[in-house]
């Protein structure tokens, strides 16, 4: 074999082993990266895909600590890059999750707030989720010099202090706990205020802040008597110092150390005094109150066996309860006349002093009651039941205030 046909058969071997291997896969292209986004002043980070979303959460962190520094009397101090607010959405889904913690990152620690589906995130729970971690780096601004900043963000806050600056964010949560708890107090089923140092579990230990609205409304009025503490006493700095050091807050404590309280009798004293003022607070004339609007709903209901009214609805053998709708099956009984009488004088009594859009819904259902009592049509009971619906939608609306994402 010569030369030149040796070297023509090793190039055709060679070119059919090319054409047999195949060609190599392209490399996929490398997922695009979150979008980031940074507060203007600069203390929060918001990573993301949905840009729109990400910019309401800065907002909103923004909002929430320009909230939280009035009520600290100081600004809060947080590095660069140690505080992330990471958004995700999930389509398939509509309710909302948050969660928050604090996490070693090298030698720094940084907090990390965790939301998916914002829109569907209760706005207390988002409130608590981001303070809880705000307040972390108010405390590692303790000025104990046998503490290290490092160490001291690292100390988790009892949950009735996070969640007590949180009920005092708006005006409005404010408001509807000084009712609640006066309401609670002037009846005697107000828990002690003692029991609430009970909770002083970390606000990071799994401790539901959801579950017991008492407990909640009475964390906020806490925080607000602390508050109310002149601020050449100190009051928070003393708190601050205090759980900086690892040491727990308790009824004799703050009793002693803010208010100068010899006793737990004292101080409980002290409460009770608190707890008078809070009437001064919840009465504005002609405005109607949260309490009131879920008490006139409540009376919009009846239940067969009270008021007048014998047991007749029954489901299963069960008592069902009467809306004002079902009334009307019931207007040629001869008890109906008295219980129609009783139920319109509960209803007066609940618009003293409400203004006048709790009493235009009052006496929508007062006309409705009257017509039930008296010959008329049922396009006209339909028409006077109607408008006083509406008259109470209006008022629901009104007296409805939230603050959150």
């Amino acid at each position: 074999m010569n030369e030149s046909r040796a070297r023509r058969i090793v190039l055709m071997v060679w070119l059919v082993a090319a054409t047999a291997v195949p060609a190599p896969e392209p490399i996929p292209a490398d997922p695009p990266l979150p979008a980031s986004i940074r507060s203007d002043s600069g203390r929060f980070t918001v990573v993301g895909r949905d840009s729109a979303q990400s910019f309401l959460l800065v907002r909103w962190a923004e909002t929430v600590a320009g909230r939280v520094e009035p009520l600290l009397n100081e600004p809060l101090v947080i590095p660069a890059d140690q505080f992330v607010i990471a958004c995700q959405l999930e389509t398939n889904r509509v309710d909302g999750r948050i969660s928050a913690m604090l996490e070693p990152y090298g030698s720094r620690w940084v907090s990390r707030v965790r939301v998916m589906n914002p829109d569907g995130v209760d706005p207390f729970f988002a409130d608590h989720a981001l303070c809880g971690q705000l307040l972390r780096w108010w405390l590692a601004g303790a000025t104990n010099p046998a503490l290290s900043r490092a160490a001291v963000v690292t100390h988790a806050l009892p949950e009735w202090f996070v969640t007590g600056m949180v009920e005092n964010l708006t005006r409005e949560r404010k408001a509807a706990n000084s009712e609640r708890c006066y309401r609670a107090w002037e009846s005697g089923t107000l828990p002690p205020i003692r029991s609430l140092f009970g909770t002083n579990a970390p606000v990071d230990k799994g401790y539901d802040p959801g579950t017991n609205g008492m407990e909640r409304a009475q964390a906020g009025l806490m925080v607000g008597w602390i508050l109310q503490v002149p601020r050449s006493a100190g009051a928070l700095t003393r708190l601050r110092e205090r759980w900086a050091s690892g040491l727990p807050v308790t009824a004799e404590w703050i009793g002693q150390v803010l208010w100068g309280y010899e006793t737990v009798g004292d101080f409980t004293d002290g409460w009770d005094r608190w707890m008078e003022r809070q009437k001064r607070m919840i009465y504005r004339p002609g405005t109607p109150t949260r309490m009131a609007v879920e008490s006139l709903r409540a009376e919009l209901w009846s239940m067969p066996g009270l008021q007048g009214m014998p047991a007749v609805e029954k489901t299963g053998g069960l008592v069902r309860p009467v809306n004002m709708a079902d009334l009307a099956r019931y207007r040629k009984e001869p008890w109906f006349e008295g219980f129609a009488r009783n139920k319109a004088m509960r209803l007066q009594l609940l618009m003293l002093g409400q203004g006048p859009v709790f009493e235009k819904a009052v006496r929508g259902y007062l006309d409705y009651l009257e017509a039930l009592t008296r010959w008329t049509t049922r396009g006209r009971l339909e028409r006077l039941l109607k408008e006083a619906d509406v008259a109470m939608t209006e008022l629901e609306r009104i007296t409805d205030g939230s603050s959150g994402l």
